[in-house]
């Protein structure tokens, strides 16, 4: 497996990441959890993969497919999450408040795109 694809991934578009991610990564949990260390979605998946459907998590850690499906679901997470901040920030209802107000608009909203991100990206069944 290619290091400096895996050092590289936060930083490419999803569609190069599908293009240039093996189609098997055969890592331990111990190394998928070192390289997920900044990516929180792809940690929240195998967490919730390891509760919720233990057996096919085990399936795909021992057939390699793990790895990139954790990657892939991290990058369109975060694409898809920076894309609707973007929107929130533009929306000229949120511009015209005050500072504080506005302050707390956001927290609200990036709180509850990050829910919807969970439960329309992450921590869907594989």
């Amino acid at each position: 497996m290619n290091k400096e694809l895996l050092i590289q991934v936060s930083k490419r578009t999803q569609l190069t990441v599908k293009q240039e991610l093996p189609t098997k990564a055969f890592l331990t949990e111990k190394q998928i959890n070192r390289r997920l260390s900044v990516g929180s979605y792809g940690r929240r998946l195998m967490e919730w993969m390891q509760e919720e459907q233990p057996e096919r998590y085990q399936q795909l850690l021992q057939e390699g497919d793990l790895f990139p499906i954790l990657v892939e679901v991290q990058v369109e997470a975060s694409q898809t999450k920076d894309e609707m901040v973007d929107e929130m920030l533009n929306d000229p209802e949120i511009k015209a408040m005050d500072w504080l107000e506005r302050s707390k608009e956001i927290t609200l909203q990036s709180d509850l795109i990050d829910q919807q991100i969970m439960r329309e990206i992450v921590l869907i069944p594989r």
